[in-house]
């Protein structure tokens, strides 16, 4: 993933179609490169979707999103603000990330680690941190006019 001009403009026209309440990306303190530049691409396209004097196909955004920075491989470098409670979904969630053998796979070769207890695992930790048995973690972007006092995520 390359942070150019390009990827901006694709970025932000996705933006624009969905016109979206809220954003998930990759934490910018993650350990892999594509990771950290796709954080930032969608860190400034968030915003720029929303300005009217960016040039596109597509109409502004009619709202700036909220955007919220995912956990970490394994949690590390990230300091959770908020929580999700998945417990109820933790099942589909390991289901559906098994799927993505291509990014998985790797555990197993260089780690000799299984894909769905890693995953399982760190959701435990986070539930012990939430308060309940299984949780994802976010941070929140905060940005003008977003310095929120209420919580937006489930």
């Amino acid at each position: 993933v390359v942070v150019d001009l390009n990827a901006r403009k694709k970025v932000v026209d996705v933006i624009r179609q969905a016109d979206p309440d809220l954003v998930i990306t990759h934490s910018p303190t993650d350990y892999h490169a594509d990771h950290i530049n796709t954080s930032k691409l969608v860190f400034e396209a968030a915003y720029l979707a929303n300005i009217k004097l960016w040039e596109s196909d597509y109409k502004p955004s009619k709202k700036l999103p909220y955007l919220y920075y995912m956990d970490t491989l394994a949690g590390i470098n990230f300091q959770p603000q908020e929580y999700v409670d998945i417990t109820d979904t933790i099942d589909t969630k390991i289901e559906m990330m098994l799927c993505m053998q291509s990014q998985l796979g790797w555990l197993k070769d260089m780690h000799n680690s299984d894909a769905s207890e890693f995953i399982k695992a760190v959701a435990k930790v986070r539930g012990f941190q939430a308060a309940v048995q299984y949780a994802e973690a976010f941070c929140q972007q905060k940005m003008y006019p977003q310095g929120l006092t209420r919580r937006v995520l489930p």
